[in-house]
């Protein structure tokens, strides 16, 4: 059955309602979304991906059955807002192209219909993404009630939970994660997105001024009010400091890594950004990249960004590691602007923690701080390491 969406959309569901196959349709959906959110999030292997491709053709057969097949146009269609990845290579795109421009589209898209006529995105993103690339103006779609999907932000943040623990989630997106859900959780928040940065670094700053910085890491994993507790006494100056602490300790994350790691990531260039969602490239080389700068080139805004975009090219395609990476930035920067000092080395760190002579600190508590913010910064190398 294919029919070209109408006037009065959700007048399609009425039979919806009253097909005895659809009693359990509630329970089915929230049940795939969460099958769902395991599978953007990369945790399921090859039998489980099957079974959930089945399902959902199931889901996708019965919506059919009911509410028919419409063909939407794509300019009409949302992504879904509770997917926290953004994040898409080049090369999974691509395979879908060839796969839709050779097969054609085999199966619907699920969408959401709003009342204002749009839809949003239940399942099909890369479907979507490749048929845009492939210049399509519809694709063949099934619709689902709104009402039968459970609340976006709680699904959103379900997802963020699911991403995190796997460690598949790229740290661009998780910082604009974190930065949706600190404004959804204290809507006093909107507006000042820009500042999320600055405070948490001056939050952090004061706290290691007062030897509070190592409870982060016993805090972080403590229970919701042990957490409220803290924040409430751990005597931050702004109110907006304990909202953003709040958010991110409540999904277990370490104030100290998203301050270094995280958060850095939202001021990159738009460029940078944009070959992130594209080829996957790694946070550290994309910070790397980002030292590129009009200022540290000595050069406009648009010759930099060539630069940089040649540089970033040379490294996707010539696979440099890290340290390749950082070596071509510093000559890239020296060749444009030579009155840039060369960056100090990095053996520095390791000398410094070489020398700390433990022997001579007779003092349990410092030693326990030490312990405490050792432990820290090694969570922090572990997580460099894994990206």
């Amino acid at each position: 059955m294919m029919g070209k969406v109408g006037t009065n959309l959700l007048a399609g569901f009425q039979g919806v309602r009253e097909n005895q196959e659809l009693i359990s349709l509630r329970a089915q959906v929230q049940e795939l979304q969460e099958a769902l959110a395991q599978a953007r999030a990369g945790n399921l292997d090859e039998p489980q991906k099957a079974d959930l491709d089945q399902r959902m053709e199931g889901l996708t057969a019965v919506l059919q059955q009911t509410g028919g097949v419409h063909e939407i146009a794509l300019d009409l269609i949302d992504r879904d807002e509770a997917q926290p990845r953004t994040v898409f290579p080049k090369s999974t795109i691509q395979e879908r192209m060839e796969s839709l421009r050779y097969h054609g589209q085999k199966t619907p898209i699920i969408v959401i219909p709003g009342q204002d006529g749009r839809y949003r995105l239940f399942d099909g993103e890369l479907r979507f993404r490749s048929a845009q690339k492939l210049q399509w103006t519809e694709l063949k779609a099934v619709f689902l009630p709104e009402e039968e999907v459970t609340d976006a932000r709680d699904l959103f943040e379900g997802q963020v939970i699911t991403s995190i623990h796997s460690q598949r989630l790229h740290d661009l997106d998780l910082a604009t994660a974190l930065v949706r859900l600190a404004v959804e959780h204290h809507p006093t928040l909107q507006g000042q997105e820009d500042r999320f940065g600055t405070l948490l670094n001056t939050a952090l700053r004061r706290l290691e001024r007062e030897g509070k910085l190592s409870e982060l890491a016993e805090i972080r994993l403590a229970d919701p009010d042990r957490q409220t507790q803290w924040i409430e006494e751990a005597g931050f100056r702004e109110f907006e400091e304990q909202q953003l602490f709040a958010t991110i300790l409540r999904l277990q994350l370490n104030p100290v890594s998203i301050n270094s790691n995280v958060f850095p990531l939202l001021k990159l260039a738009e460029d940078l950004k944009e070959v992130i969602r594209t080829e996957g490239l790694e946070s550290s080389k994309a910070r790397e990249l980002n030292r590129l700068s009009a200022e540290k080139l000595n050069q406009t805004e648009e010759k930099a960004s060539q630069i940089r975009q040649q540089v970033t090219q040379d490294v996707i395609q010539n696979r440099l590691s890290l340290n390749e990476t950082r070596k071509l930035v510093q000559q890239m920067i020296q060749a444009h602007n030579p009155q840039v000092r060369s960056a100090p080395s990095n053996d520095r760190w390791v000398k410094s923690v070489a020398a700390i002579e433990v022997d001579s600190i007779a003092d349990a508590a410092i030693l326990k701080e030490l312990k405490a913010v050792l432990k820290a910064k090694l969570d922090e190398v572990s997580q460099a390491l894994r990206k």
